[in-house]
């Protein structure tokens, strides 16, 4: 590729993200001088053959027609420009079966320039549109002659019964000299589709003079300009995943933030909060950047972009909807499911801030997670450690014992390193108020493999961190992990450690783990191991809370923490760095199925699901 070719290439890569979704700017989309576009309609019939008008290409232009998101796929049509001195043209798509489809425009690159999506029908009644900019013009198609002479046609407003006095407009079909082909802005009220307000609506057609509805056709006006939004997804995406970008084009009414929402037919999923929210900053196209690894919520099938305030989605002001991609819509049903609360921090005080968020983490359990086989606390089970600090968290275990599933804890820093008692006696402490039956263990939970590591020293009494992970102990690791694989090995193996390994997950850019390497050849040979962890207390939003072995090795998980959380993006990646402690409270639901686990995040503050922190992990691949 030339060097000329090669920087159009990058800067029309950079130009799509200026372009969403049938959204023609020719002001703005220049390149060497060439205006490119896609003139189409929007809906087209069924197996029909049908022209679009095209401009900007050059000798290496192409068309690729795709069924709607799967322009990852080979096109199900190639259509080659043919290279000529002029930079427009017209293009034929061969007929379609009914569906939904979309038309990429590829300049240079392997990466199209514009995507327009259009819709192939069926029906013997549709319009030319099903979303209608303010003041345009509308045309209507009649595949079929009516069933009668006094067959008419009549625009009436969504979720409303067709009848004579709700109908804004009408006209009888044989009013107009081209039966089948009809300018709506022609019916009895002159230019009445035109003024249509913002809103949506049902074009019907009368088969006589009553309400018999022979055929519909339903239809939106928008803005002047709308809102914009294209999904783009990241290369080598995780399978059922949505890693990627959104991209939003604001319309000529610009909000002040814009907000994204997991939704379905019915509206946005109850009980999760926002996907994500970009601030706008005027005209230009924003860009929301998706974690790796991140999921729908069951149930989900699209997202809906909606205006709003910084505190608050506008849930009823829908400007554009996102129709999720089928293959990143996962259904594998749920065997088991169990729970980690992390970072706990139990104080003598009753009345503390972190035994509260405990407290209320364990009463949001009970009454939304009544199903879990188990809960798992991955350490820093008390704040310094101390025995009463270890009575206090029996006590509240006790508690709530009779209305929770089987409950497991290991110990942490905290418990370990930062009071003057021996190692011995902190781990008698934690062995004597909690049942567990010994600082490192394992445990089944349907037929599962559960293996928890503990420390096997405290490096010191001040604010050391780190955990030592012995050899006697890794062989027994060792034993544990090949009795679990030869026990099943296509199921997942957890594996339950307070410190995470290095460079895995955020706030792991130092080693805390002493043996670390050792620990983790060990662990890689498993490629179904998932580790769990706790200790940055870092927020379940961030980057980094997922570590993906993807097949190659293990796999990690940050369990976010139940007592405070962190701001691990300031200035220290940690909190036994510098950075800045908030009032929040997380935790996760590990939901398992055939051959991956969804990871839920719970925010126990707002008492709901994130939106933006859902993960799918493949242990089978």
């Amino acid at each position: 590729m030339c060097v000329k070719k090669l920087f159009c290439a990058k800067l029309l890569i950079v130009m799509m993200i200026l372009v969403c979704l049938g959204i023609s700017v020719p002001t703005v989309l220049r390149v060497m001088g060439a205006e490119i576009d896609l003139r189409m309609k929007q809906v087209y019939p069924a197996d029909q053959s049908f022209e679009v008008d095209y401009s900007g290409n050059t000798e290496d232009s192409w068309l690729g027609v795709y069924v709607s998101g799967e322009t990852s796929e080979e096109p199900i049509q190639r259509i080659e420009i043919p290279a000529s001195e002029t930079d427009s043209g017209i293009a034929e798509v061969k007929g379609l079966p009914a569906g939904k489809y979309q038309l990429a425009f590829y300049r240079y690159s392997s990466n199209p320039v514009l995507i327009r999506d259009f819709i192939v029908t069926d029906n013997n009644l549709y319009m030319d549109r099903v979303c209608y900019e303010q003041g345009s013009q509308g045309i209507l198609t009649i595949e079929r002659v009516p069933s009668s002479d006094s067959a008419w046609i009549g625009v009436y407003p969504k979720d409303v019964v067709p009848g004579e006095d709700n109908c804004l407009f009408w006209e009888y079909v044989n009013a107009f000299e081209d039966s089948t082909c009809i300018d709506l802005n022609q019916l009895q009220t002159k230019g009445a589709f035109s003024k249509l307000p913002i809103g949506e609506y049902v074009l019907y057609l009368f088969g006589d003079a009553s309400y018999t509805v022979e055929e519909e056709f339903a239809f939106s006006v928008i803005s002047s300009s709308c809102t914009r939004a294209l999904y783009i997804p990241a290369d080598n995406a995780a399978k059922t995943t949505m890693e990627g970008q959104i991209i939003i084009t604001p319309g000529t009414k610009v909000e002040d933030y814009y907000w994204l929402m997991w939704a379905n037919e019915e509206g946005p999923i109850e009980g999760y909060s926002a996907l994500g929210k970009v601030k706008s900053n005027g005209t230009e196209s924003l860009v929301l950047w998706l974690h790796d690894n991140l999921a729908a919520p069951t149930g989900a099938d699209r997202i809906l972009v909606c205006g709003g305030s910084e505190t608050y989605c506008w849930q009823s002001m829908v400007l554009e909807v996102i129709e999720l991609p089928t293959e990143a819509i996962a259904d594998q049903e749920t065997e088991y499911s169990f729970v980690a609360l992390s970072d706990i921090h139990i104080s003598q005080n009753a009345y503390y801030i972190y035994n509260r968020n405990y407290t209320r983490a364990i009463r949001d359990v009970i009454k939304n997670m009544p199903d879990i086989s188990a809960i798992i606390y991955p350490g820093d089970v008390t704040n310094n450690g101390k025995p009463i600090e270890f009575s206090v968290l029996g006590d509240l275990l006790n508690q709530f014992q009779k209305q929770l599933p089987p409950q497991y804890l290991i110990m942490g820093n905290h418990d370990l390193g930062l009071n003057k008692e021996s190692w011995g006696q902190k781990v008698y402490n934690f062995l004597e108020y909690t049942g567990m039956p010994n600082y490192y263990y394992s445990f089944e939970v349907n037929g599962t493999s559960f293996i928890c590591l503990g420390s096997d020293d405290a490096t010191s009494t001040g604010s050391s961190v780190s955990a030592v992970i012995g050899k006697t102990q890794r062989d027994w690791l060792a034993e544990e992990l090949r009795k679990a694989e030869a026990a099943d090995p296509d199921a997942p193996i957890f594996v339950i450690s307070h410190q995470p390994l290095y460079n895995t997950l955020v706030g792991t850019s130092s080693s805390i783990i002493e043996g670390d390497e050792e620990l983790r050849v060990l662990l890689d040979q498993y490629p179904q191991v998932i580790v769990i962890s706790g200790h940055s207390h870092s927020a379940l939003d961030r980057y980094y809370t997922v570590y993906d072995g993807g097949g190659e090795g293990a796999s990690m998980i940050h369990a976010g923490s139940v007592s405070a959380l962190w701001d691990n993006t300031a200035v220290g990646s940690g909190p036994d760095d510098s950075g800045a402690s908030y009032d929040g409270s997380q935790g996760i639901m590990v939901e398992v199925c055939k051959d991956y686990i969804r990871v839920r995040s719970r925010d126990f503050k707002t008492g709901k699901w994130m939106g933006d922190a859902e993960r799918i992990v493949w242990f089978h691949q």
